[in-house]
């Protein structure tokens, strides 16, 4: 700057002397120097901003912060530096390092000296201490001392000594103790670590070791002769940053480096849930809600709370994840929320999922339509979506119009096809809200030619309603309101009754044995029948049956020895009971037989004989036993038979000439016995006696580890293959009856 004043004077003086003379030339020299001098200072700045980041750094590493983002410093279209965030420390600026531009020859001077740009660094010492580089070497202090780039807090002072015991008293008295010896003073504290500052002072670089109290000179920053050459960028500190999946990595310009992690999301603790927005509800109904936590360890736990009669619990998966479950109450439901709280260590966070009632009301939930078909519409009020669901056998005469109004108000248009059968034929139709959870039902009723329909008000009176001559010729009946035993009876007087429809009167039972050997040939249950009671159509005509979804048990010999009864038979999804001898001898029924996994108990004999089917047996869940007899001569199982894993017990005979079978026979994990000839058929020897023989499986597997008590087949009569677990084999070749029910016993992977 002094450089500058003298030239200033200089120009003034020559000025003065001659106005003519040309001082252009000069004054762009001055002009040039200053903005060559303005440049080192912001050089200057831009050091300090280095080195009080690259401190930032240091700290951050021994500290263990994190970072959580970079973002790039521009100008020019161009990445200069960056910016720097952390989860503790405050974000921070670097440049990026660049070198400077060699002095343009002077003129008429000899070619001037680059100036040089002080490299200042950190450097880890065997000691693991990061401390102050300059130039690649050590920065020391007046005494020599290596300068740390930290300072650490002194030890504290040892304990002082605890005081001796004193004497014990006579008499076997005990002396006290004598008094503890009070605690020895904390050390001091360790010096602060040193941040070096950096100026540009006359063309001399000058560093500071204390704040700027004190200044040392390290170098000349400009040339001695000829004009200055450009200031190169800043290139003292940083050469690179690189940026990873998780860390980032500041390459200084000595080359070493400074690795610093980068905060993942698993480090903030946060939850998020399937469904966000408020939820629509019906009373009495069960919510699963998704969640997933973020930040979770082993240590973080989740609860819930719940208000206004809800009830809410967690189903977690893991740590991270599970349900939340949420019922409903089932009278003077409100809009409520739950509260869920998650905690990790000191760290709880809450969020509220708001539940808001759903409101469906449909104008009807009862539409009778005309035997030759007709249009009808269900007005429906609403303030959720909803889908529109027909039974898939329905869909043949039964359709609702596609498009539906876009309001809360809208109609729904169905359209029915003309009956062509002699019965009264039924669909219900759900409407389900978004979690698939049916928030309204219609029933759709379709007239019969040749029926009559009777409103019975009072159990016991049916006979009322039919006169002598309709006693002796009706054919169909359609009938609503009370039905008891009286009626039932009175009905097995009709002689020419082919077809009775109960599907809407108001009981949810129906008598025992109420068609048994009845010469009646289609029943339409009631629709919201619980059980079917024990031979309730035993040696009967019929000819067909649907069972209602409500229906929860079959009884004994509810359809035993029906000959007529074909088809498929659809068993519910809600059954858990089916009793003895409950199908056994219907020889028609075709098709698969599944038995659902709500199915606890099947009585013995249930199927037996039931030699019609043609397609597989799948065996539920929910069974523990396959009775005695269950399955007995059901000839026309084909495929696989796969007895689950929770079954235990095959009785006596149970799959006995179950001879359709060509797959491969699967023995569960829990199964502890076979009973005697329950998987074998029943056939003729050379010499024209009985003999057990295998069934037709081409391979057998048990899973397993202990061989089930009981065995396969009848003596001298092998299968031929035995999958066995892994580490098994031995214990089936040490068990007689397993040894020698099989040629091959080999141990596989399940």
């Amino acid at each position: 700057m002094k450089r500058i004043l003298y030239l200033l004077f200089a120009v003034s003086t020559l000025w003065s002397c001659n106005s003519d003379y040309d001082d252009s030339a000069l004054t762009g020299r001055v002009d040039d120097l200053e903005n060559r001098v303005a440049k080192l200072e912001e050089l200057c700045k831009q050091m300090n901003t280095n080195i009080s980041s690259l401190q930032t750094l240091v700290d951050a590493l021994q500290n263990k912060d994190c970072i959580t983002g970079i973002a790039p410093i521009t100008k020019d279209g161009k990445t200069i530096g960056y910016t720097i965030s952390f989860t503790q420390s405050a974000p921070i600026t670097i440049y990026n390092g660049q070198d400077g531009k060699d002095g343009q020859d002077g003129k008429p001077g000899e070619d001037g000296k680059d100036g040089s740009t002080p490299i200042i660094g950190v450097k880890q010492d065997a000691d693991g201490i990061y401390y102050w580089t300059l130039n690649g070497d050590w920065l020391a202090d007046d005494s020599g001392n290596k300068i740390k780039a930290e300072g650490h807090d002194g030890q504290d002072g040892e304990d002082g000594k605890p005081g001796q015991d004193g004497n014990d008293g006579q008499d076997g008295k005990p002396g006290e103790d004598g008094e503890d010896g009070q605690d020895g003073k904390p050390g001091e504290d360790g010096k602060d670590g040193i941040t070096p500052q950096l100026k540009i002072e006359d063309g001399y670089w000058y560093i500071s070791y204390n704040d700027g109290a004190s200044w040392t000179q390290l170098g000349k920053a400009t040339g001695d002769k000829g004009e200055q050459g450009e200031p190169g960028q800043v290139g003292g500190i940083f050469k690179d940053v690189e940026e990873t999946d998780d860390s980032v990595i500041f390459t200084l310009n000595g080359d070493s480096t400074i690795t610093i992690p980068k905060a993942t999301p698993s480090e903030k603790l946060d939850i998020t849930f399937g469904n966000t927005e408020s939820i629509n509800v019906l009373p009495g109904k069960t919510y699963e809600i998704e969640y997933t936590i973020i930040g979770a360890d082993e240590t973080t736990r989740i609860e819930v709370v719940a208000q206004d009669l809800y009830k809410a619990s967690v189903s977690p998966i893991d740590y991270r994840s599970g349900k939340i479950i949420v019922t409903t109450p089932s009278a003077d439901l409100e809009a409520s929320r739950i509260l869920i709280f998650v905690s990790k260590g000191t760290n709880t966070i809450m969020r509220i999922i708001n539940f808001v009632e759903s409101v469906i009301i449909v104008s009807t939930d009862t539409v009778e339509i005309a035997a030759e078909g007709e249009i009808v519409q269900v007005e429906v009020e609403t303030n959720i979506t909803y889908t529109v669901e027909i039974p898939e056998a329905d869909r043949v005469w039964l359709s609702v119009a596609e498009t539906r109004a876009a309001t809360h108000k809208e109609t729904l248009t169905f359209t029915a096809q003309a009956n062509p059968n002699t019965t009264y034929r039924y669909s219900t139709v759900n409407l389900k809200d978004d979690s698939g959870l049916v928030a309204q039902s219609i029933l759709f009723a379709q007239k019969a030619s040749g029926y009559k329909t009777v409103h019975v008000e009072t159990a016991g009176t049916l006979e009322n309603y039919i006169s002598a001559d309709e006693k002796e010729k009706l054919i169909g009946l359609k009938l609503t309101g009370k039905l008891n035993t009286f009626d039932y009876d009175f009905m097995r007087t009709m002689p020419a009754l082919e077809s009775v429809d109960l599907a809407q009167i108001d009981n949810t039972t129906i008598p025992a044995s109420c068609f048994r050997e009845s010469t009646v040939k289609t029943v339409i249950l009631p629709l919201n029948l619980e059980a079917i009671p024990d031979n309730a159509f035993s040696n009967s005509s019929i000819t067909s049956i649907d069972i209602p979804s409500s229906v929860v048990s079959i009884g004994v010999g509810a359809f035993g020895e029906c000959p007529d009864l074909t088809g498929i038979l659809t068993l519910p999804n809600n059954l858990r009971i089916i009793g003895a001898a409950a199908f056994t001898h219907c020889k028609q029924l075709t098709g698969n037989l599944i038995i659902p996994n709500s199915v606890v108990s099947i009585g013995q004999r249930a199927f037996s004989n039931c030699n019609g089917f043609n397609g597989f047996l799948s065996l539920g869940s929910g069974l523990t036993t396959v009775s005695r007899q269950c399955f007995e001569r059901c000839s026309g199982f084909t495929g696989n038979l796969i007895i689950p894993d929770q079954i235990t017990t095959i009785e006596e005979y149970a799959f006995l000439d179950c001879t359709g079978f060509s797959g491969n026979l699967v023995l569960g994990a829990e199964l502890q016995s076979i009973g005697d000839n329950s998987l074998t058929k029943l056939s003729k020897n050379s010499s024209g006696g009985s003999q057990y023989w295998p069934l037709n499986f081409s391979k057998v597997y048990c899973k397993n580890s202990t061989p089930p008590a009981g065995r396969l087949y009848s003596a001298g009569n092998p299968y031929e293959f035995l999958g066995v677990p892994i580490n098994s084999k031995s214990n089936y070749e040490s068990v007689s009856s397993w040894k020698d029910s099989f040629r091959i016993i080999q141990e596989v992977e399940f």
